[in-house]
């Protein structure tokens, strides 16, 4: 996740990073901002992979498919 995001802002896209490793509360945020819309790219782990429910999205890319079909498919 964070390799891909620098990535992305190495090439001048505003994008927003999530992962297990980042605390609740800092986690609460980049997802506030993302349901807001004030984020409009956000790259994760797994970690949103099921019961995340974020009406306005309209793409999901799977960078490294996922381990087990359930996941892929969810």
């Amino acid at each position: 996740v964070d390799w891909l995001t620098e990535s992305m802002h190495n090439r001048d896209f505003t994008v927003s990073a999530m992962h297990g490793d980042m605390d609740q509360r800092e986690r609460e945020v980049i997802m506030r901002q993302f349901r807001t819309g004030s984020s409009r790219v956000l790259i994760t782990t797994d970690l949103l992979a099921r019961g995340i429910d974020v009406q306005q999205v309209s793409c999901v890319i799977n960078y490294d498919l996922p381990s087990n079909r359930e996941n892929y498919i969810h």
